[in-house]
């Protein structure tokens, strides 16, 4: 995205092998990307003014902040479906997509996106693989088939396409047939799919697609653009101004956090003025400290009642204890998921809305608290497994 110039990151976890991790990712092909074998973690490392994720990209089109042709929409369906069919054909399962796992990195010789519409050419990753939705409360149990999640990507693009295209595009007699088309070839199977969008791009658009518009919808496309043109350079310097003020390297998820408040507020001023443009600002900055404390926090009064309760759940095995060293081991490991679980957190900026910080904290405090049982747990199982070979070895 023109203007949008910072670094931000995504990072997931993953319980596979190491091995089997980086043929995935290898596969995948998104280049700025690290293992972080230790503590098994992936952290993306993203430069937003080349790459912009699926949900972000609606996000704008849905604002109109951006204007995309119903050739581009398409042209993206066709694109992931592509790239899942890639994945399956070397035998790769996600088990977790979603529209925020999606990413479009942009090629080399490719425009940047921004209010002037353009042609634009990208690849298409995903993100987030073996990694449970920690934002949901039954996410240890939660897993969508690959084949249904494309499934349901593809038809929230084609949601976005009917409600947020141009006026001139859905009053077209032929808007609604095309994407009735697409869902009823889409539920059809994949090839179907992909066949009769290309066959489409043949029949109905510029030189096969290469103009990104379809010769009857999106023929007005490029004319109407009289407001986006004079008023580029003033949303340029609004998008400057704001990271001036609230981005830095440390903190660059507050930033994109306003940013996105901003955009709606920039869109209507070019939008609507007429000769003016006034700069904008988000309407309030967060209070994110209440939020933020929530990783930092352990109920240690929690940790030694499950503690308590392990203890005297192997009584009956006889074993030495030492619960000193067993709730420092427990400490650690919850210190490094919650580590890990900010991190994460921070990888959508409207997970810290205001509106919605109060039943964020609260689903942080139950997912601490099921962290905490499951991490006591495996202490214990450790400890047991421990001192079973140290009875094996003094038996033989």
């Amino acid at each position: 995205m023109i203007g949008f110039k910072y670094q931000s990151y995504l990072t997931y976890s993953y319980t596979k092998s190491y091995d089997e991790m980086c043929l995935i990712l290898n596969e995948d092909g998104f280049k700025d990307v690290e293992i972080i074998k230790s503590e098994n973690i992936i952290k993306y490392t993203i430069n937003n003014e080349r790459v912009i994720r699926l949900d972000n990209l609606l996000y704008l089109f849905k604002i109109k902040y951006l204007r995309l042709t119903i050739a581009q929409l398409i042209q993206l369906c066709l694109e992931i479906v592509k790239k899942y069919q890639k994945l399956q054909s070397n035998s790769i399962e996600h088990n977790y997509l979603d529209l925020n796992r999606v990413l479009l990195s942009l090629h080399t010789k490719s425009e940047g996106l921004f209010i002037i519409p353009s042609t634009f050419t990208y690849d298409i990753h995903f993100t987030g693989y073996d990694c449970p939705f920690y934002e949901r409360e039954n996410y240890e149990d939660y897993t969508i088939q690959d084949s249904e999640a494309i499934k349901s990507i593809v038809n929230k693009i084609i949601d976005y396409t009917e409600s947020y295209s141009m006026k001139q595009a859905r009053n077209d007699q032929t808007f609604p047939s095309i994407t009735e088309l697409l869902r009823m070839t889409l539920n059809s199977s994949f090839n179907s799919f992909i066949h009769i969008i290309e066959e489409h791009f043949i029949s109905s658009a510029y030189i096969n697609n290469q103009q990104q518009a379809l010769t009857n919808l999106d023929k007005q496309f490029m004319h109407l653009n009289y407001k986006r043109n004079m008023f580029k350079g003033f949303v340029q310097s609004n998008l400057e101004i704001l990271i001036k003020r609230y981005y830095s390297i440390n903190n660059w998820y507050i930033y994109e956090y306003y940013l996105y408040q901003t955009l709606p507020k920039i869109t209507k001023e070019f939008r609507k003025s007429t000769l003016l443009f006034i700069s904008q600002s988000p309407e309030k900055e967060i209070q994110y400290t209440p939020y933020e404390n929530e990783f930092d926090n352990l109920d240690n009064d929690f940790i030694d009642q499950i503690i308590t309760q392990q203890i005297e759940s192997f009584n009956q095995f006889k074993l030495d204890l030492n619960k000193s060293d067993i709730r420092q081991t427990a400490i650690v490991a919850l210190q490094q998921q919650m580590k890990f679980l900010q991190q994460y957190f921070r990888n959508d900026a409207n997970f810290m809305n205001a509106n919605n910080i109060n039943n964020n904290i609260k689903h942080l405090t139950l997912l601490k608290q099921r962290l905490t049982e499951r991490v006591v747990q495996e202490v214990f199982s450790n400890q047991f497994q421990l001192q079973n070979l140290q009875w094996i070895n003094e038996i033989i």
